[in-house]
């Protein structure tokens, strides 16, 4: 309790996104995991690495920036699953402004 008397909610857990993730078409992602603060690295079975990116994990929410192989970056926003197995969300290339739908699961 804070000194109004009021509980404080205790800190929400971060989910542990750690490990290899599949996305359609093929590809993979592999995240690595610090606390809140994630990399990931994008891989095509036919073309090896495709992008890499760094973000941070608030809540449910996985918010990231990346640099593809052919030089363009973006952002992406995901939503974590209830059950830790599945992100969803898009992606937006910041050079083309191409919008994408982004989904990966394990």
């Amino acid at each position: 309790m804070n000194g109004g008397g009021t509980a404080v909610p205790p800190p929400q857990a971060i989910i542990s996104l750690y490990g290899q993730w599949a996305g359609p078409g093929g590809l993979s992602y592999i995240i690595r995991q610090q606390g809140s603060y994630i990399t990931i690295q994008e891989m095509n079975p036919w073309l090896g690495v495709t992008a890499v990116g760094e973000g941070t994990i608030n809540g449910n929410i996985v918010n990231l920036s990346y640099t593809t192989a052919i030089g363009t970056a973006g952002q992406a926003q995901l939503q974590i699953s209830p059950d830790g197995r599945q992100m969803l969300g898009q992606s937006r290339d910041m050079v083309t402004g191409v919008t994408m739908p982004m989904q990966m699961q394990r």
